[in-house]
């Protein structure tokens, strides 16, 4: 595990994700509560996108049998080259503005400041 100390928090890289902790909470945790938190955010991450790849995948068979876009093959090595294609499709369509968007509508949260990802929440009652 990679920890990374900036000014204002700690980013903590495991496993391809990275957690953004707040100093003030980072700085009373355990080397066991650090693991705890990451461990934590990995499994919650990894069960969304595993929904979220199998959703794709089933939309990439269903158009390409819509379309007869599908060549004969074994049905797992189409669906890897689904899930393959998602993750090169991911990196070239995503719009900041939109995610932006989507933190203020779904999640209640505000990003105030790109550079360093300064996030916080949105007072409903303000």
């Amino acid at each position: 595990m990679l920890i990374l100390c900036f000014v204002t928090e700690l980013y903590i890289r495991k496993g391809g994700a990275i957690l953004i902790v707040p100093r003030e909470v980072a700085s009373k945790l355990t080397d066991e509560e650090y693991e705890e938190m990451t461990e934590d955010f990995n499994n919650e991450l990894d069960k969304y996108i595993k929904s979220m790849t199998e959703e794709y995948v089933a939309y990439y068979l269903y158009l390409g049998y819509k379309l007869s876009a599908i060549a004969e093959n074994k049905l797992n090595t189409i669906a890897y080259s689904a899930a393959d294609s998602l993750s090169g499709t991911v990196n070239r369509l995503y719009d900041l503005n939109e995610i932006k968007k989507i933190l203020e509508t779904k999640y209640k949260l505000r990003v105030v400041d790109d550079e360093t990802t300064t996030i916080e929440e949105i007072d409903l009652d303000g």
